[in-house]
């Protein structure tokens, strides 16, 4: 018989077995068959108030993505959150170097990562808004609709705060990087304050639009 927390950690045990021969096909099987039941258990490691157990969660995390790529829409909502709530402010060096998106798809992040940015504080909210930058750069040409639709609402939030940190800048340039005129276009339907900022922070870059 095994105890409750044993059962818990079966699925990520059972992970950790199969990549080692992840490129058996009954392999990938098995993990599909468990699928939320390995990420329900990843999730509760990485909330957990063991650092170490937390970091090694977060180290083997990358090669659990990739072999499981094609299946991670279902999971990103909750997984994401527990990364990004429980350790993207950490004073922990290895545990905040070991923190990676790379792996999960850009379309699947912007979502999450504007809305977040929205509400957290600190370093979390600077590293978000920066990512949001890149994923803007990397994903504009393709979702040009999508990203009008996700990064928009965030960067007229932080126009509309006091403090405009360099991410702001970052993410400012970005989407006129990628919209160009169009900005200026959505930008009309904001308030007078929020295009004054915006254009601002364009012109330090050579780039009037108001």
């Amino acid at each position: 018989h095994y105890s409750s927390r044993a059962q818990t950690q079966s699925p990520v045990l059972l992970f950790k077995i199969c990549l080692i021969k992840v490129h058996l096909p009954v392999k990938l099987k098995v993990l599909c068959s468990r699928f939320f039941q390995v990420f329900d258990a990843i999730s509760a490691r990485l909330t957990e108030s063991n650092s170490k157990v937390n970091l090694h969660t977060l180290m083997v995390l990358p090669e659990i993505i990739c072999a499981l790529e094609e299946n991670m829409a279902q999971v990103v909502n909750t997984l994401v959150p527990a990364i990004v709530d429980s350790h993207l402010n950490s004073k922990n060096k290895p545990i905040y170097c070991a923190i990676s998106f790379s792996t999960i798809d850009n379309t699947h992040l912007l979502q999450l990562f504007c809305n977040k940015a929205m509400f957290l504080n600190g370093k979390a909210k600077a590293d978000l808004i920066d990512k949001v930058a890149a994923i803007v750069t990397n994903i504009g040409n393709r979702k040009p609709q999508m990203v009008k639709q996700r990064a928009l609402p965030l960067l007229w939030h932080l126009l509309g705060i006091s403090t405009h940190s360099s991410s702001t800048h970052n993410l400012c340039n970005a989407l006129y990087n990628e919209m160009g005129s169009e900005l200026a276009e959505c930008a009309m339907s904001q308030p007078l304050n929020i295009r004054q900022t915006l254009n601002k922070i364009l012109s330090m870059e050579g780039n009037y639009l108001l």
